[in-house]
């Protein structure tokens, strides 16, 4: 959000969400939805991208 200059309430607008909803978004305590947070990344045109490898058993 701030590498886009997007403010809460742009991002509530943009999700049809109110600012409590946001609030909860961008707290790393609450679990929001992977699908939640996936589509306000792509309103912020970023995207997630996963990569599973295999464990360095050492």
């Amino acid at each position: 959000m701030i590498e886009t200059g997007t403010r809460k309430a742009e991002l509530a607008r943009k999700l049809g969400q109110k600012g409590p909803q946001i609030d909860r978004l961008l707290d790393v305590e609450h679990s929001s939805k992977v699908e939640t947070v996936e589509l306000a990344l792509h309103q912020l045109n970023r995207q997630i991208d996963l990569t599973v490898t295999p464990q360095r058993i050492t």
